[in-house]
């Protein structure tokens, strides 16, 4: 079975934009998309989150929200600060919001609030990351973002590398979460 990252750049090859990422991603729903993205990333790679459900018009995506998955995250402490961690291939990016021009710390209205997006991280490029991110200038695109940015909030990490090698090896899932979602900002790259 393919992994998160193999799907995600399937879809980034595909060059899909709005308003089609709306059909595919978020039943039709013209809202921020990021987290649909990702979630059914991990659906297509056979590891839906428990509460996923698909998204319809009318029927929202109950887990839709970038904070309630890094919530998830934190309670099973696997949400990691990137001065803690280095990200690995199919991880989760959390990046702060932004208010005025300035990011806002999530720690300091409340853990975790105020973070404002979401991606999966394919790799490490020398001193960047590299995460594929839904709705990012409408699009599925590739980001590169140093990895000292002040845009970055945590690193999820749902699953141990010791899971994904034995998956692979068995050629089953292993990457079951519990819910993921976004809400839609504005982002620089510092």
């Amino acid at each position: 079975m393919p992994t998160p990252v193999e799907i995600a750049r399937q879809e980034l090859a595909s060059g899909i934009r709005e308003p089609a990422a709306y059909a595919r991603y978020s039943g039709g729903r013209n809202e921020a998309w990021c987290a649909h993205f990702v979630s059914w990333v991990l659906d297509q790679a056979g590891v839906p989150f428990a509460s996923y459900v698909v998204p319809t018009p009318s029927r929202a995506n109950p887990t839709a929200s970038v904070s309630q998955v890094a919530k998830n995250m934190s309670d099973i402490g696997r949400l990691f600060t990137p001065e803690s961690t280095t990200p690995q291939p199919n991880d989760l990016i959390f990046y702060k919001q932004i208010a005025n021009g300035n990011f806002v710390s999530p720690g300091r209205f409340g853990f975790p609030q105020l973070l404002g997006h979401i991606g999966i991280v394919e790799g490490v490029d020398g001193d960047k990351v590299v995460t594929i991110e839904g709705n990012l200038s409408d699009r599925v695109a590739r980001v590169r973002t140093p990895l000292k940015s002040a845009s970055i909030a945590f690193y999820g990490r749902p699953f141990t590398t010791a899971q994904v090698a034995g998956a692979a090896g068995a050629g089953i899932g292993v990457f079951a979460l519990v819910g993921i979602g976004a809400y839609l900002f504005m982002r620089s790259r510092k």
